[in-house]
């Protein structure tokens, strides 16, 4: 298989960031409504507290599962708030991962390079990486892996995409 990731190396992406200081909240079975959006940004931004890489997915049943990330000062504000909301949703419930880490792979116009998401799994599937969640825009790729997994997962990256300019969590101070 790295042949097939050498004939795909491609200088597209720039950078490549990793974040450890994060956690991940995801709350299930709670009602598709953007009210139900509203009720749990609303409080969390009382409580000062950052939320980012949120994504809402709708189910066929009228629920759906709302994940996002806190940093990791904030998760027991977070948790104590989401707690006291999520009785609500009757069997709805929260999950939540404070040993993740978010890899975020950036270039220029990356939905006009096909085949980068390609590259990037098959590079993270190589030493069997396990990714929970993907997130794309028009210049980033980022995805969640287990903390354990950063070394790894960066040395794939760098090796799939060639001249990968490494920018950890303690460089953005």
């Amino acid at each position: 298989m790295s042949d097939v990731l050498e004939s795909k190396s491609m200088p597209v992406l720039s950078t490549l960031a990793v974040v450890r200081d994060e956690c991940q909240f995801v709350l299930s079975g709670v009602p598709n409504s953007p009210e139900t959006t509203a009720l749990i940004l609303h409080p969390l931004v009382e409580a000062r507290i950052g939320v980012d890489a949120m994504a809402l997915n709708a189910q066929d049943d009228g629920r759906a599962s709302f994940s996002f990330m806190v940093h990791q000062d904030d998760y027991q504000s977070a948790l104590t708030i989401l707690e006291q909301l999520v009785p609500r949703w009757g069997d709805a419930h929260i999950q939540t991962n404070q040993t993740i880490a978010r890899l975020s792979m950036s270039g220029p116009a990356l939905w006009l390079q096909p085949g980068i998401m390609d590259v990037a799994l098959t590079a993270l599937a190589v030493p069997n990486i396990r990714v929970d969640s993907v997130t794309t825009s028009e210049q980033t790729i980022s995805v969640l892996i287990a903390e354990v997994d950063v070394e790894s997962a960066v040395q794939a990256l760098q090796q799939a995409f060639i001249g990968l300019e490494l920018v950890t969590d303690e460089m953005r101070c």
